[in-house]
């Protein structure tokens, strides 16, 4: 409908469009890559340019009419490793207490009642196709107790053969689609494959501009109702994020993000201590933070902002 209406448009594919994609244009380097090697095997591919520090892409041209681009980026391949491998890792503590559970019973274990439980587990925590499992069957002793009639003991306990099963846990976190990604533009929209990666980032920023307001500085839910009070509401929510891009601009340009001084980190600092003011006498003012260490000061003054630690001139 948009091709139809004479616009334009750049978007994303998915998970299974990009598995399409990667069977017609076949990149065999990803199958060898891993987090230790991945950006200095993209770095030898000849159909890939650098865009960024961490992102590369690769225009492959026409593909069902549309300009088509493949990116990887080794940062967010890193990450979608690490994650996964944090889920196998807690999936491999769950398998290990359910076994210590499997060879308390009493009773013969049914496989079938395992099977769903190992299977849920593995869903719930989006496994699917990196873990496999085998069920090992086993024939234990474990003391029972048995009610008999005229007894004047409650129960008597004896020993028999119990059947159950263990859990044995297999992993592959390995995935061709970790860290890659893949834009598609209109017929005709002229852009070039770096146009498109740039285009993209820019409405990436927008996405994450609405992402940040809604859910680190509290654009909603608000609980004012006149139109007057919903306005300032928003517009204060979009001061407060465009003092945090400047920020992260300022952190970039002064190089203060090579000594470990990212946005988050400053913001954590800065909570950490509350700017007073001070009266000397009933002329004199002057401003501190409470509790700053050497290194924020030192930052702020690298930032040009020592002005906010001194008191304003009189009116």
């Amino acid at each position: 409908a948009v091709e139809q209406a004479g616009y334009h448009y750049l978007t994303g594919l998915k998970a299974p469009q990009i598995e399409n994609l990667l069977t017609i244009y076949p990149q065999k380097w990803l199958d060898e890559i891993n987090t230790e090697t991945a950006e200095t095997t993209i770095s030898r591919q000849k159909k890939w340019e650098r865009f960024d520090e961490t992102g590369f892409f690769s225009d492959i041209g026409i593909v069902n009419e549309r300009k088509t681009i493949l990116l990887f980026d080794v940062v967010r391949y890193k990450l979608a490793v690490a994650s996964r491998q944090a889920r196998i890792d807690a999936f491999r503590e769950w398998a290990q207490k359910h076994n210590e559970w499997l060879a308390s019973f009493k009773k013969d274990a049914f496989k079938s009642a395992i099977e769903n439980d190992v299977n849920a587990e593995i869903e719930r925590r989006h496994l699917g196709g990196f873990v496999t499992y085998e069920l090992h069957e086993y024939i234990t002793e474990n003391e029972t107790f048995q009610r008999r009639k005229d007894n004047p003991y409650p129960s008597q306990g004896y020993m028999r053969q119990v059947k159950s099963f263990q859990v044995v846990i297999h992993d592959n976190n390995r995935s061709h689609l970790d860290g890659i990604f893949a834009l598609i533009t209109s017929p005709g929209s002229g852009l070039t494959g770096a146009e498109m990666v740039l285009a993209y980032r820019q409405k990436f920023l927008i996405e994450s501009a609405f992402r940040e307001m809604k859910s680190i500085l509290k654009l909603r839910p608000w609980f004012v109702y006149k139109d007057a009070h919903i306005r300032a509401h928003y517009t204060i929510c979009v001061l407060a994020y465009a003092l945090e891009r400047v920020l992260d601009l300022m952190l970039e340009e002064k190089k203060c993000k090579s000594d470990g001084w990212t946005l988050g980190r400053l913001k954590e600092e800065l909570r950490e201590n509350r700017l007073v003011e001070l009266r000397l006498g009933e002329s004199q003012r002057r401003r501190i933070l409470q509790k700053a260490p050497g290194e924020l000061m030192d930052l702020l003054k690298r930032l040009g902002l020592q002005a906010c630690l001194k008191a304003p001139a009189s009116p």
